[in-house]
């Protein structure tokens, strides 16, 4: 599992909410490995000291990275994948996720049904019920609960996200890291987009996070910043995924 996080004040809730929910789970990962570049080192609160202790107990190794310099979260993904050890399946979880007792589980039996599979993405439901995304083009946000199956996805958000390894290696990194230096969101939709390219990949609405949303949004997602999320893709990824990702655009494509 890999945690990119960045805590900036005592305030922030960040890694207690991911903690928590994964010291519930019916299956634990193996290896925790987290990527801090936070103003405030995120062990500083003890209440995070003591979930991973919990966590510890569980049989949990965790691995922990910490970067003085403010690299961007597309950057953090990429340290934490070069980090990993002989993990062949790799779990991106935000720092904002709490997660539901069995969405591991849930994710793990989806993707061991096919190996062909790239990546199955997990449902990631806002507690703010205000939080507005313009454009959206992930499926899987606060679906009707009632949505059970598994449906075919071309985007992916990292927030919960289950890749294979091979996938991961196929990516082209300098393209997603290029996103913090050109200052663009979704630098998870780059990443998943490539690997969606290659391989089917699979949304799973019964695998739920719920998304503590943080007081400052971080991002807002517009036409503009679609525009240039095609400039960067349309020489790697097929103009038919692109399309499929960006219906919204299919005409500038």
């Amino acid at each position: 599992m890999l945690i990119p996080t960045c805590r900036d004040t005592i305030e922030d809730m960040h890694l207690e909410a991911v903690l928590t929910g994964l010291a519930m789970q019916s299956i634990l990962p193996r290896r925790i490995y987290v990527f801090d570049e936070g103003k405030i080192e995120t062990f500083r609160q003890n209440g995070t000291r003591m979930l991973w202790n919990l966590i510890a107990r569980k049989g949990v190794e965790v691995l922990y990275i910490r970067s003085i310099a403010r690299k961007g979260v597309a950057i953090a993904r990429q340290e934490l994948f070069k980090a990993i050890k002989d993990e062949q399946l790799i779990l991106y979880l935000d720092d904002d996720i709490l997660l539901e007792q069995d969405a591991i589980s849930k994710l793990l039996s989806v993707i061991d049904s096919d190996n062909s599979l790239g990546f199955v993405q997990g449902q990631k439901v806002e507690l703010d019920t205000t939080r507005m995304y313009l454009n959206d083009i992930n499926q899987l946000r606060g679906q009707d609960d009632l949505i059970e199956d598994t449906f075919p996805i071309f985007f992916g958000d990292a927030a919960l996200l289950l890749v294979r390894r091979q996938a991961l290696s196929d990516i082209n990194w300098d393209v997603v890291t290029k996103y913090y230096l050109e200052g663009l969101p979704g630098e998870d939709v780059a990443m998943t987009l490539m690997i969606a390219d290659k391989y089917p990949c699979l949304g799973v609405p019964t695998s739920r996070g719920w998304h503590i949303s943080p007081t400052k949004e971080r991002w807002r997602w517009e036409p503009s910043s679609d525009l240039l999320q095609i400039e960067q893709l349309k020489k790697i990824v097929s103009k038919k995924t692109l399309k499929t990702a960006f219906p919204h655009l299919r005409n500038l494509i």
